[in-house]
């Protein structure tokens, strides 16, 4: 897979415009790491600059991951968890989008 071109950054701000939209996610800072969470659950934390946790079931983290491995991994630790990390550098604005509005999906209840 060649370099691609990202045609909007995706960073912080991006991430919280975009859950903003969404009804009932509200966003805080934990521990330095801004969370966003809706109804009380997780949808996504930011871990640093250039990494995201997002709340993913196994079908979807396994799509994500088949699809684009340098953006979407698991790593051992969070393996046994239905979470998906992104590193951000690499990752595909849509994708990214799509994928949290699974996770507000699965998390509103």
């Amino acid at each position: 897979m060649g370099p691609r071109c990202h045609d909007r950054r995706v960073d912080a701000a991006a991430i919280e415009e975009h859950l903003a939209g969404l009804e009932g996610v509200r966003s805080r800072t934990d521990e330095g790491r801004t969370t966003w969470r809706v109804s009380g659950r997780l949808v996504a934390r930011l871990e640093d600059a250039e990494t995201l946790v997002v709340r993913s079931l196994p079908d979807d983290r396994e799509r994500f991951a088949a699809e684009d491995p340098d953006a979407f991994y698991v790593t051992p630790a969070i393996e046994a968890h239905h979470k998906l990390l992104v590193h951000l550098p690499a990752a595909d604005d849509d994708a990214v989008r799509r994928l949290l509005t699974a996770a507000w999906e699965l998390q509103r209840g």
